[in-house]
């Protein structure tokens, strides 16, 4: 299944410094594959399950959850799911005439495009855009914003300054396939009356284990992410039913949340809370 949204709205000015051109998200067939072959603009492919092979600057990469690669514009790539275990991953298209003066303040080349994701951010970068779509009145400030926070986050997490090259964050660690599994369930059951013992033991994992990595990575424990993922009657339903493992049950009584929380939708005279994983 494949899921493109374009930016509806056209830059503001002809060469704007940051511009989202498109997101989306896909579970690959086996086999799929792009290229060899050149874009017109910047795109960051996020691996969320399933493994496949990119292509640059003569050098292969095998691929995982947790993973995730940058196209260059006018720079031959190539990529490839695997033909057993296909992935899964969401992209942004994205172009700006600041943009190559950021990238330039990390490890990042056309030759070597692979790094490992930022867990507070990318693992939910599609939701976080698709709901910024979804306003009429703000919707290029919101998406301009998550672009610029994707590129920060690259700045902080392969900064140029730290020497090597950005194969050298390969191959990503299982901690944070694990964090990417649990994510991904999370997002499928969000509904659910789900548990951080059942969520454990889904993933084969001890619960202390599964909570250590997963604050490790986010910097929050599986109940945090579990309520944000739930809003209006669905949030007020996961407050009630709580997640019965260890730590703080109710939504936004979590030690240490409230910095990373923002009003993001008032409506109904209801105001709407999500957490931002940044």
């Amino acid at each position: 299944m494949k899921a493109l949204h374009d930016n509806p709205d056209r830059p503001f000015r002809d060469n704007p410094d940051f511009y989202v051109s498109h997101f989306g998200k896909e579970d690959c067939f086996p086999g799929h594959a792009f290229g060899p072959g050149v874009r017109d603009h910047y795109k960051i492919h996020f691996v969320h399950r399933g493994t496949g092979i990119v292509q640059a600057g003569g050098r292969t990469y095998r691929l995982s959850a947790g993973q995730a690669f940058l196209a260059y514009p006018d720079k031959v790539i190539f990529y490839q799911a695997d033909t057993t275990e296909p992935w899964t991953y969401s992209w942004i298209g994205f172009r700006g005439d600041r943009v190559a003066d950021v990238l330039a303040r990390t490890r990042l080349t056309p030759e070597a495009p692979v790094f490992p994701m930022d867990m507070r951010l990318m693992p939910n970068l599609y939701e976080l855009l698709r709901e910024a779509e979804g306003r009429s009145v703000n919707r290029d400030l919101r998406l301009t914003s998550l672009l610029i926070e994707v590129l920060t986050a690259l700045v902080e997490q392969m900064p140029a300054s730290a020497g090597g090259s950005a194969g050298d964050g390969l191959p990503a660690r299982k901690q944070d396939a694990y964090v990417h599994r649990s994510l991904d369930f999370l997002h499928c059951h969000f509904s659910e009356p789900i548990t951080v013992e059942q969520l454990a033991s889904t993933l084969g994992l001890d619960r202390k284990y599964l909570s250590v990595i997963f604050k490790e990575a986010t910097g929050l424990p599986p109940a945090a992410i579990f309520a944000s993922l739930s809003d209006g009657s669905g949030r007020r339903a996961a407050q009630k039913r709580a997640v019965h493992g260890r730590g703080s049950s109710a939504f936004g009584r979590i030690p240490g949340c409230a910095p990373i929380f923002e009003n993001v939708q008032k409506a109904e005279g209801r105001t709407a809370q999500t957490i931002l994983l940044a």
